[in-house]
């Protein structure tokens, strides 16, 4: 949903809808099967061209792909070996700039990111890059690859942790597993193709500032959002070592809750009291799940 509103549709405070998605699980939980099916939902929905890669081998790379599509999703399986090959101090320059570049396309939220300038290319302006990721990894490697300077750079408290400790048991699928339903298909092409903005065949031109449609707050929502903003800077002031890890949280609720909201209306969406406080909750309880790893 976060990609489908990508660059078109803001929440409240002109936050952005893109994700950093960090799924922990032990070896052989089913972590692979919703990265896989991150491409086979955007394919349902007309959206085949917003599926990005599974790697990103160096910084150029990164940029590379938010000139050609600046609304991208890209499912990355082992994202532990991942991070632990750019934070590498053997890293060559371009693999250890990686860090920095999601660092800055994660804030870029409707704002103008300007790409480095080389010898034989010049500086570009990329408008409003919408780049959401979902990483699959062991807690154990994940955390193992992080140096200590990624509790305190930023890298860290910008992904949503979402852990699991324990295997499901094994099943039979409720459905095929090849066809995507089109409760799921139909409405998230309909949010993508929302009418009176910016013109799907546009969602791509990087070097475009796309109309922007603000969700509004409901009744509610916007107490709700300044007391766990205010709560988390007491925390914060109060408590030095979790700072680094409570930097992005409140940001990071607005974010889901703007998601939430889409999805129930896709139409008039309004970011409710109940959408605020259940986003505050879990975006609370992946910083804690963070600190604790």
């Amino acid at each position: 949903i976060g990609t489908a509103a990508g660059r078109h549709i803001a929440g409240p405070t002109r936050s952005g809808t893109q994700l950093y998605v960090t799924a922990l699980a032990p070896s052989g939980a089913g972590k692979d099967r919703p990265a896989e099916a991150i491409a086979q939902i955007l394919t349902a929905a007309q959206m085949r061209h917003h599926v990005g890669p599974s790697q990103f081998m160096s910084m150029p790379a990164v940029i590379n792909l938010m000139r050609r599509s600046p609304v991208t999703c890209c499912a990355i399986d082992e994202f532990g070996s991942f991070l632990k090959r750019i934070n590498n101090r053997r890293a060559s320059g371009f693999e250890g700039a990686i860090s920095g570049e999601m660092r800055k396309l994660w804030g870029g939220s409707f704002k103008v990111h300007m790409t480095p300038e080389w010898a034989g290319r010049a500086a570009e302006a990329i408008h409003a890059p919408c780049l959401s990721i979902y990483g699959t990894s062991t807690a154990e490697e994940f955390y193992g690859a992080l140096e200590g300077a990624d509790t305190t750079n930023g890298v860290l408290n910008r992904f949503l942790i979402v852990a699991a400790r324990t295997r499901p048991a094994k099943r039979e699928p409720l459905s095929d597993p090849f066809v995507v339903p089109d409760r799921i298909a139909k409405p998230l092409a309909l949010i993508y193709g929302r009418p009176g903005e910016l013109a799907t065949a546009q969602r791509n031109q990087a070097d475009l500032a796309p109309a922007v449609f603000m969700v509004p707050w409901g009744p509610g929502a916007q107490v709700a959002y300044e007391d766990f903003a205010a709560s988390i800077q007491q925390e914060s002031d109060d408590d030095v070592e979790a700072r680094p890890f409570l930097a992005r949280t409140v940001e990071m609720a607005v974010r889901i809750a703007t998601i939430r909201a889409i999805g129930e209306d896709l139409i008039d969406p309004k970011v409710s009291s109940d959408c605020m406080s259940w986003a505050c909750g879990l975006a609370r309880l992946a910083a804690d799940t963070m600190r604790e790893g």
